[in-house]
């Protein structure tokens, strides 16, 4: 009897030690290079062989070994002020969003890095054939997520601000960046390619950017609503929502409009629109996509998003290891088979992609 009870004790002690390994193995890992200094880290984006991420004291970057390296003169102040224009370069607003410094992404541990300066004063003479119709007085570009947003074709889109000398208003435009390469240097040439004026007054507050890859969607102020801007740089207004955090599901070939509380979606460029979740507890809703799937996250929780005709199903993801920490989730980001999530002061997580999905229990 004695045998038989110890032969059971060893089994379900056994079975308790696997599913505890189980559970480790789906658990969020701490990277051990982010402490201290680099706990805090506002974004991330996958390319060109790294994830790159971007803290108050260090830009970052993970290879494909999972080794991360720092490069503590390339900082930032701020979550808007970051980002990863496109696939090539990062970028960094200075002076108030009045200019940018930009430089190639695979240079960011070259400590003779040069950045290029693109400032508001000279963007007239930077425009093509636009002269009389931009208003002089260039003031700042418009607002975060960082400054704007790449398409496939590198071409950016942002929203540019000028004042109206005879008011306390503010001109709006729609602008189309491009980068044209210098034989005499590595650093390309910042220019507008195409200027669209918006009429209404706008402010420089909640402004979000998304693209399908050719064309933008920029959401901006009440007075303005939502624009789509084409590849050539014709603005068109498509909603009256007014500083609604917008995103382009490729999964789902839709925009995501949060509008306050509610989720509406549109799959024909925004010609129309339909609500499909009402009050989802949250002004924004931090999308990103992972494979063919759609997902957001809040605070520490990071849930799958099911979108049907009229209606959603979110599915909460088993989150342990991160469920404890003292701060929130700031990005999660695909790499190398890896998923990778960067908080406002906890560090950087991980987790093999095979497991990242899988629900809570």
């Amino acid at each position: 009897m004695k045998v038989f009870l110890f032969l059971v004790f060893a089994m379900l002690a056994a079975c308790n030690h696997s599913d505890e390994e189980a559970s480790d193995k789906n658990s969020w890992l701490q990277h051990e290079s982010f402490r201290a200094n680099e706990s805090t880290q506002y974004s991330s984006k996958a390319t060109n062989g790294n994830l790159f991420s971007f803290g108050p004291y260090t830009t970052s970057s993970i290879n494909l070994d999972n080794e991360a390296r720092h490069a503590i003169y390339l900082n930032y102040d701020s979550l808007e002020a970051t980002g990863i224009i496109g696939e090539k370069y990062f970028t960094k607003t200075i002076s108030g969003l009045s200019a940018i410094t930009y430089a190639p992404i695979l240079d960011i541990h070259d400590n003779s890095i040069a950045h290029i300066t693109f400032e508001g004063e000279s963007w007239l003479s930077k425009v093509p054939n636009k002269g009389t119709l931009i208003r002089p007085g260039f003031k700042s570009f418009g607002g975060a997520k960082p400054f704007g947003i790449a398409n496939d074709s590198e071409e950016i889109a942002t929203l540019v601000y000028a004042p109206n000398p005879d008011s306390q208003t503010e001109y709006c435009y729609v602008a189309v960046l491009g980068f044209q390469e210098q034989e005499s240097s590595k650093y390309p040439f910042l220019y507008f390619k195409h200027v669209s004026e918006i009429p209404s007054r706008c402010t420089a507050n909640n402004i979000s950017y998304a693209t399908n890859g050719t064309d933008f969607y920029i959401s901006t102020n009440s007075d303005v609503g939502v624009l789509r801007m084409s590849q050539d740089g014709i603005a068109t207004k498509i909603g009256d929502f007014g500083g609604s955090d917008i995103f382009y599901s490729q999964a789902y070939k839709s925009i995501l409009l949060q509008d306050g509380t509610d989720l509406y979606t549109s799959t024909d460029e925004g010609l129309s629109w339909n609500l499909i979740w009402e009050d989802t507890q949250n002004n924004v809703m931090n999308y990103f996509e992972v494979g063919n799937n759609l997902y957001f996250f809040r605070n520490k929780q990071i849930f799958r998003l099911e979108i049907g005709e009229s209606s959603v199903v979110a599915t909460e993801l088993e989150n342990s290891g991160i469920d404890a920490i003292d701060s929130t989730i700031s990005s999660v980001t695909e790499f190398n088979n890896i998923v990778y999530v960067t908080t406002l002061g906890s560090g950087v997580y991980y987790k093999a992609l095979n497991v990242f999905d899988e629900p809570l229990e």
